[in-house]
């Protein structure tokens, strides 16, 4: 409470006496304002706070078993074609020219003798038509009295299968019938002998 000397006769506070409350509400405002601001400066603002979320390691995926696609069939093969067998030609045993050579003389010996077994024996199995061949030279040396046979130019040549050409000038004379030819034989070696396989007279 104010004295009576403060107050105005009308009991209305002096001008002064507001004056220094006025003060003292203004001076414990700024007390309590710094006091705030202290605090507030103590402590870290909430902005400046990052918030971390803890990282969480992901787990390691569990094993499925693999589930076969029932679509899938089994692994598709290719089917073998079967081995075809391929007939083979029978090996044919080389043969040298001299030993067409020397069987050529032997057969025209043979038959400038009229030796007929020994003259078709010079002939292979596989002659053409040896059958009929054979009946046919036995009935013209059977017929004949005498036969003379000579080869000159002979030529010879190994073929690729090991057969062996041979060509020649052939005279042939007889008490009936003479004649000059040139003849071309195919000689092979049949069971380890010589033989006649193919025979032509040429022009």
């Amino acid at each position: 409470m104010t004295s009576d000397s403060e107050l105005r006769p009308d009991g209305q506070e002096l001008p002064d006496v507001r004056r220094r409350a006025g003060w003292f509400i203004l001076a414990a405002s700024l007390v309590g304002i710094g006091l705030v601001l202290w605090q507030m400066s103590r402590q870290e603002p909430a902005s400046s706070k990052v918030t971390t979320t803890p990282s969480i390691e992901a787990a390691p995926p569990l094993w499925t078993p693999r589930v076969a696609d029932q679509r899938e069939g089994p692994p598709a093969t290719t089917p073998s074609t079967p081995a075809v067998a391929t007939p083979s030609t029978p090996a044919v045993a080389s043969l040298s020219a001299q030993q067409v050579q020397a069987a050529i003389d032997e057969w025209s010996v043979a038959w400038s003798s009229r030796n007929t077994d020994t003259y078709l024996a010079f002939y292979a199995p596989e002659f053409a038509n040896r059958e009929g061949f054979a009946r046919q030279k036995r009935s013209v040396m059977g017929r004949a009295k005498s036969i003379e046979v000579t080869v000159s130019e002979l030529s010879l040549s190994t073929l690729s299968d090991g057969r062996v050409s041979a060509e020649f000038t052939q005279r042939y004379q007889s008490d009936t019938f003479n004649s000059t030819d040139k003849k071309r034989q195919v000689w092979a070696l049949v069971k380890g002998r010589p033989q006649i396989v193919s025979e032509a007279t040429r022009d």
